[in-house]
């Protein structure tokens, strides 16, 4: 009983704290080395390569590839690795880009749990649940995927926007727009999450005036990546457009086989100008019954790999769209499975069973939850936060969605469990500071 008082006074102690907050990021960052380099393929892993050749183009002094229309994602990450890529750094050397993003998550994590006020208890193993999350450590660190480097900058949106108040510096605001604005330059589908963040925002300012100063961030936010919309317009003639991958994600969302269930699929011969690891396998099975469905699936285009990719993924959108209106339930079954996926990995073809390590994401979950039931009671800035989470998250239900989408939000997940547990906690130790008090009196009389 002593030696938990004097732990439990060890980290309640601000500078005792900080000490033991630095030894915690100094024992991961050597843990993350370590899962790197062992956890680590030899291979190129799932979309490495492709963020590396857009590395290669952009030393070529360009972005878009295949004619210049291939916009499959956001040019943020594969600038960002540039510089490594410059000095002749292939996957290890990359890689291991990822420990300092990390720390730089856990970092921000920290002070918006103190900006918060949770108590060091509890934010003691919120940290230590976000630094060894079993999915984020042993499959999304030993890759060079854009999954840890989203998380980073979650992490920090949501700190620059519990630090923001009405007195707060042009500066500080430009941060929360710069921030999110670099994130829909990495993951493109947060355009769609921040236009749609943008409308709601509006709308409660009417309710709240306070929501004015969040509104023009949101919309500040999208004004920043006029300049990469100007590219695009450039390349594909359309305005505004973030990137062609959206209407192959949709697609498999609307199409029902034995065995898929809303399942992402490359299409033969899709705009992918980068060879396939030797590792990645088509994820459809070896029964003839699945090829012959495979097959009439991209046979809905002819000659597919002679589209352009803009034309294809124009077709695939209204293809999606004609599919929806004429089997609306294929699309709600694939959506309940897809909501499975995205925090389990589960239903997959050639895979079977909820892999251990997925189970931490019932968090997600019980987040997702807690998030309505914080959102009538909590400030503006809380809501932003809130809402940015519920829209990314229904968003990734409709289209063909895998956990590591999910990983990103990890971050949000936990801070929303802070803010639910702490009162709670709060509550507890007042009753049982009472019962002690109260005891003890006994005991004196």
């Amino acid at each position: 009983m002593k030696n938990n008082n004097s732990f439990l006074e060890t980290i309640s102690n601000e500078s005792l704290w900080n000490k033991l907050f630095i030894g915690i990021l100094i024992f991961v960052s050597l843990l993350y080395v370590g899962v790197v380099i062992y956890f680590g393929s030899d291979h190129w892993v799932k979309d490495e390569v492709r963020f590396y050749g857009y590395a290669l183009h952009i030393l070529e002094g360009k972005y878009a590839m295949e004619s210049d229309t291939f916009l499959w994602n956001g040019p943020a990450w594969p600038v960002i690795i540039t510089p490594l890529v410059s000095l002749g750094y292939e996957k290890l050397g990359i890689r291991m880009l990822n420990i300092p993003l990390m720390l730089l998550a856990l970092i921000y994590f920290e002070r918006s749990l103190s900006l918060l006020k949770i108590s060091n208890v509890l934010k003691l193993m919120a940290i230590l649940l976000l630094s060894l999350y079993p999915s984020i450590l042993l499959f999304s660190m030993p890759t060079f995927m854009s999954e840890v480097f989203c998380l980073c900058l979650i992490n920090m949106l949501c700190f620059y926007l519990l630090k923001f108040s009405i007195e707060t510096r042009f500066m500080d605001f430009l941060k929360v727009a710069g921030i999110g604005a670099v994130l829909i330059l990495t993951k493109v589908v947060f355009f769609y999450v921040y236009l749609i963040l943008f409308v709601i925002l509006c709308l409660l300012q009417f309710y709240n005036q306070s929501f004015k100063h969040y509104s023009k961030i949101a919309g500040f936010t999208l004004i920043l990546i006029v300049p990469y919309l100007c590219y695009t317009f450039f390349k594909t003639d359309t305005f505004p457009y973030v990137a062609n991958s959206g209407g192959m994600s949709l697609f498999w969302m609307t199409v029902e086989g034995k065995e898929h269930k809303g399942e992402w699929h490359p299409f033969p011969g899709d705009w992918n100008p980068f060879p396939r690891s030797s590792n990645q396998k088509w994820s459809i099975d070896n029964s003839n019954a699945q090829k012959q469905w495979y097959l009439e699936q991209t046979g809905v285009i002819e000659n597919w790999s002679q589209l352009p990719p803009v034309e294809a993924n124009d077709f695939l959108i209204a293809q999606s769209i004609e599919n929806i209106f004429h089997s609306p339930e294929i699309f709600l079954r694939n959506i309940f499975s897809n909501i499975k996926r995205y925090y389990f990995d589960v239903p997959r073809n050639r895979k079977s069973g909820i892999h251990w390590l997925y189970y931490c994401n019932l968090l997600h979950i019980a987040a997702f939850m807690i998030c309505f039931l914080l959102l009538s009671k909590c400030q503006p800035k809380i809501k932003f936060i809130i809402l940015l989470y519920l829209i990314y998250t229904f968003l990734s239900f409709v289209l063909s969605s895998y956990e590591r989408f999910s990983q990103i939000l990890v971050g949000v997940t936990l801070l929303m469990l802070c803010l639910f547990i702490e009162p709670k906690m709060f509550k507890a130790q007042q009753a049982g500071l009472r019962i002690f008090r109260r005891e003890k009196m006994n005991y004196k009389n």
